[in-house]
C-alpha cells in the first residue's frame, strides 16, 4: 500500500479535530487511501475518555534516552530487564506500546513530516501549529487498544512515550501546552511516568546518523528534556520518577525496576 495526503487538507482536518468538530469524521474520510483509518482517529480523538481499571506506566525521555531499551530490549542487552517482563513477573497481564505506532497511516504521515521516507507521505508541507494533532490522533488509535486492554483489573500497559512526549516536542515549537493538554485529556492518564534523563549532549554523542527532525535540533532537545522534569506541573496525580539515563544500561535498568517496585508498594 502507498498513499499521499494533502498537507492543506490534512491541516483542515487537525483544526476541527482539536475544535471537536464531529464534521472532522466526514472530512477525515476524503483523505484519499488513508481515509478510512483518519476517519475512525478522529472520532476517537474527539470522544470522551474511556474508565479504566489496571495500571498504566509509561517510560519517556529525549531521544535515544533508552526508552525502547528499558521497554522491550529488543537487542537482548545484557543486564536489563524489559519492564513488560518485568511487571509480568510482578503478576500482571502487560500490554507494551509504543508512541507514535508508524503501523498506522497517521504515523507514516508523522515519519513523513520528520522527513523520513514511508510508505504514507505528505504532499506540501504542514503547519507546526497543527501538525501536534496528529501525534493526538495517531495516540487516539492506540489509546482504544490500551483502553480496552484496562477495562479490567489486573492488566497493565507499558508505554514507549505518551501524551507528554507531544507537549515536550510542540510545546517548544510555539504552541500553546493548554491546547496539547486539553485534547490529550481524552486519553487515558498514566499512573506514574518513569522518566529517563539524559542531557542532550550525551544523546547526540549516541545519534550514530539517521537522526530525524526532532533529533537533529540541539534547542529543541534542550527543551523538550526541561518540560519532561516538569512533568508534575503538567500532569497531576501522576506520580513522576526521574532516573539518570547517562550510566549503563544495566545500572540505568536496575533503578528503573527498584523505582517501579517501590511506586507499587505504596
Amino acid at each position: 500500500m502507498s498513499c499521499e495526503v494533502s498537507a492543506a487538507e490534512l491541516g483542515r482536518v487537525l483544526r476541527m479535530v482539536e475544535r471537536g468538530d464531529p464534521e472532522a469524521i466526514r472530512a477525515a474520510a476524503e483523505l484519499g487511501p488513508a481515509g478510512a483509518e483518519m476517519s475512525l482517529a478522529a472520532s476517537l480523538t474527539i470522544e470522551p475518555p474511556a474508565r479504566r481499571a489496571g495500571l498504566f506506566v509509561v517510560l519517556t525521555g529525549i531521544d535515544r534516552a533508552g526508552k525502547e531499551t528499558h521497554a522491550f530490549n529488543p537487542a537482548h542487552i545484557p543486564g536489563v530487564r524489559p519492564l513488560v517482563d518485568v511487571l509480568g513477573e510482578m503478576g500482571y497481564e502487560v500490554l507494551g506500546v509504543r508512541q507514535p505506532e508508524y503501523g498506522f497511516a497517521s504515523g507514516q504521515l508523522i515519519r513523513s513530516y520528520l522527513g523520513l521516507e514511508g510508505w504514507c507521505r505528505l504532499r506540501g508541507k504542514l503547519e507546526e501549529d497543527v501538525a501536534w494533532i496528529l501525534w493526538s490522533m495517531n495516540r487516539a488509535l492506540v489509546n482504544r487498544a490500551a483502553a480496552h486492554w484496562l477495562s479490567k483489573d489486573g492488566r497493565a500497559v507499558i508505554a514507549k512515550r505518551w501524551g507528554e512526549s507531544n507537549l515536550a516536542y510542540h510545546a517548544p515549537q510555539g504552541v500553546e501546552p493548554s491546547r496539547i493538554l486539553s485534547l490529550e485529556s481524552r486519553f487515558l492518564r498514566p499512573d506514574v511516568f518513569l522518566v529517563l534523563d539524559l542531557d542532550p549532549s550525551v544523546a547526540a554523542s549516541r545519534m550514530e546518523g539517521g537522526a530525524d527532525a526532532f533529533e537533529s535540533r540541539a534547542r529543541l532537545l534542550s527543551e523538550a528534556r526541561r518540560i519532561l522534569l516538569e512533568l508534575d506541573r503538567y500532569f497531576p496525580g501522576s506520580e513522576v520518577i526521574r532516573v539518570d539515563a547517562s550510566r549503563s544500561p544495566a545500572s540505568v535498568s536496575a533503578e528503573l525496576v527498584e523505582a517501579l517496585r517501590r511506586f507499587l508498594s505504596r
